[in-house]
């Protein structure tokens, strides 16, 4: 009896021994399907990150490290199942780019599996998604028209716009900068054109920009400087005595009739030209001051390129206050393009005299042409 209980507990202790060893010795791998060789660390993936969406067609994958990782091997496809994966293997770094562009409007699908030294233990990532951008071949990119008389003379801000067809919505946005990033929505637009109360729209500087919406993705359009404030329109100032300045090799001037400046410039000089506005003629009459001038609203056309345009308040010889903005000219007589150039005059004391607002520009390596500018507007 005592002999066959010893056998009985002797065989129990055999098949624990052997069925240790079998699974000691097995792979031993976690639910993931990772060896697990106490070598490697889990690992998570960084960008594009999981559910991203518009992501471009050559996305640059990014992961952490596993610690103990020789190299990596990414698997990419269009189905969770990673039935005919995109394998890209011995990767050394952490980081990969695809050299052939993946397809538009398609959700993929990617991990990474990382390898030790000898290539004996491997451990993979979780899975992660996204969605690539749509085509924009042919897609009819939003482009904004602000009517700046509108809101200078009168009560609305109005414009026109053009944008894609198909696009699902319009919306017009303001920002205090140009780069809005920042926004407030201001209106939804249909119809391809607007009139909007300026009440509708914060007093002050900023910046207006149509954004259309394309299958799912928004598309921004230019974006117009605008000045919701009193504007003085200074056309009848035009035409007083000693308003028109040249230097050097310009050639200004002045159809008073209907209050334009035509300014001549040749080619392939280092030169500038301006017509000036004596401030004197302006703010005395309307019982105005220097500084609390925000900006110069005018509108221009151009037969050839346009250097530079310069706007500023000059005092004698010295321009006491500037802005430059780069032109380019519209290459016909008939086309006006507008311009609002801010003007922060805050810091400038209210002395006007010998004080002129100037607006001209540089031409250095251009060819000869004509700028014209009319509708001068100063903002307060």
């Amino acid at each position: 009896m005592k002999t066959q209980i010893k056998k009985t507990l002797f065989d129990v202790i055999c098949t624990a021994m052997i069925c240790s060893f079998l699974f000691c010795s097995c792979k031993n791998e976690d639910n993931n399907g990772n060896d697990d060789g106490n070598t490697l660390s889990e690992f998570a993936l960084a960008a594009p990150i999981n559910d991203a969406a518009n992501v471009g067609i050559l996305p640059h994958f990014m992961w952490y490290p596993s610690v103990n990782a020789e190299s990596y091997t990414l698997y990419l496809a269009d189905n969770e199942n990673f039935v005919n994966a995109k394998e890209y293997a011995n990767i050394l770094g952490i980081n990969f780019t695809p050299a052939a562009a993946l397809n538009h409007e398609t959700k993929y699908y990617w991990k990474v599996t990382a390898a030790d030294e000898e290539n004996n233990h491997t451990r993979t990532s979780p899975v992660f998604s996204f969605t690539t951008v749509i085509d924009l071949e042919g897609v009819v990119w939003p482009v904004l028209n602000v009517n700046h008389t509108s809101y200078l003379t009168g009560a609305y801000v109005e414009g026109t716009y053009v944008t894609d067809v198909s696009a699902t919505s319009v919306k017009l946005y303001r920002s205090e900068t140009d780069n809005f990033a920042a926004r407030q929505e201001v209106a939804t637009l249909s119809g391809g054109s607007f009139s909007i109360p300026k009440n509708q729209i914060a007093a002050g500087g900023g910046f207006l920009m149509v954004v259309s919406t394309v299958r799912g993705v928004e598309l921004e359009s230019n974006a117009e400087s605008i000045y919701i404030g009193e504007a003085l329109q200074v056309h009848d100032f035009m035409s007083v005595d000693g308003n028109i300045g040249t230097t050097n090799a310009s050639r200004i001037t002045v159809d008073v009739d209907n209050g334009t400046w035509v300014i001549n410039y040749e080619e392939n000089e280092n030169w500038n030209g301006y017509g000036r506005i004596w401030l004197s003629s302006v703010l005395d009459n309307n019982e105005k001051s220097i500084s609390s001038i925000k900006g110069v609203y005018y509108k221009y056309r151009s037969v050839n390129d346009v250097n530079q345009m310069v706007t500023y308040i000059r005092e004698n010889t010295n321009p006491v206050l500037f802005n430059i903005s780069n032109i380019v000219g519209t290459g016909s007589e008939e086309i006006w393009s507008d311009v609002f150039q801010p003007l922060d005059c805050s810091g400038l004391d209210n002395n006007i005299d010998g004080r002129r607002l100037s607006i001209g520009l540089t031409n250095i390596g251009k060819p000869a042409g004509t700028l014209y500018v009319r509708d001068l507007y100063i903002v307060f």
